[in-house]
């Protein structure tokens, strides 16, 4: 899939709540919670939505006035975090 088109789907397992800026995380095998920020939490609405990773970097840059480099850098280690979580994984089609 290319850049342009590539978009991450939610664990269908993760148990998550949203509470004002910040979404909280219950994954199956721990016991605790785990808590995204406000641009975090951006992120993971975003993807919820269906928005490709092109589309979330130009939002992000300008909703935190940082260059679209920047951005797609800070989406992509959010990201990154939430795959190793197993939070998000690349969406198949």
């Amino acid at each position: 899939m290319k850049n342009k088109e590539l978009r991450y789907q939610v664990n269908p397992l993760i148990k998550f709540h949203q509470i004002h800026d910040e979404v909280l995380f219950l994954f199956p095998k721990e016991k605790h919670f785990h808590a995204l920020n406000d641009s975090g939490s951006w992120i993971w609405t975003q993807v919820r939505k269906g928005k490709s990773l092109p589309q979330m970097v130009k939002s992000f840059a300008k909703r935190y006035e940082i260059s679209e480099a920047e951005a797609q850098r800070d989406i992509q280690a959010v990201i990154q975090a939430l795959i190793q979580k197993k939070a998000l994984k690349p969406r198949t089609r």
